[in-house]
């Protein structure tokens, strides 16, 4: 994980945003390729229709889902890198942190296999739906992933505070307050932006670390 806190500005946009953005594109490309095949004399079953639409569709998860674990590896390194480097005296609890990180990574995976469900139950119950019969019972899904999305903000936000004050409080060697770390936590949520300001500083704070402090078991039973 450390290695990622290594690698330059440009290496890491590239990594996190380039690549998935080129894999998500194949879906672009497949999805307006499908409707240039359809006309009013093209008929699909349901079956046909959902296949050919996830088919393609894959690669757009695929790609999302890829930017979104290489960020969330790259905010692990951070935390789990700089964690050793606090001045004593700063208390900050890593244990909430990788447990956020993995939430983020479970409701990740749980969202993908709600939509691939919802979007195969609408197209399945097309051809049955009539223009006064409402939603149809697979509309349950969209109430299911707002939870879902609520708790995975909450998750993000405190990732983002997390880094940013762990950023702050090894460069400063200090306690922290919201005031000194509020533009890294805008960095950190504008991470397209961010990158190319974070990175950097990163970079240098890797490679001036300072050997580890020796143990001391009240930071171990809060880390």
């Amino acid at each position: 994980m450390k290695k990622l806190l290594e690698l330059k500005h440009w290496q890491l946009f590239v990594l996190v945003f380039v690549g998935p953005v080129l894999i998500g594109s194949i879906y672009v490309f497949n999805f307006f390729r499908l409707i240039a095949s359809i006309n009013e004399h093209t008929y699909m079953s349901p079956d046909e229709l959902f296949n050919q639409m996830f088919s393609g569709m894959g690669w757009m998860i695929g790609g999302s889902m890829l930017f979104t674990f290489i960020l969330y590896a790259w905010m692990w390194a951070i935390a789990h890198t700089l964690h050793p480097m606090l001045p004593r005296g700063v208390r900050m609890n890593l244990r909430m942190f990788k447990a956020s990180i993995i939430i983020l990574a479970v409701m990740s995976i749980a969202l993908v296999f709600l939509m691939q469900y919802y979007f195969q139950f609408i197209i399945h119950t097309l051809e049955d739906i009539g223009p006064g019969d409402g939603p149809p019972p697979g509309f349950f899904v969209i109430f299911l992933m707002f939870p879902i999305q609520i708790i995975m903000l909450i998750c993000n936000f405190y990732c983002f505070w997390f880094c940013a004050k762990s950023i702050k409080t090894v460069e400063m060697q200090r306690e922290t307050g919201i005031g000194d770390f509020l533009a890294e936590i805008f960095l950190m949520w504008f991470n397209v932006v961010g990158i190319w300001f974070l990175q950097p500083r990163l970079n240098k704070i890797v490679s001036n670390r300072p050997p580890p402090l020796p143990y001391d078991p009240v930071d171990h039973l809060i880390s």
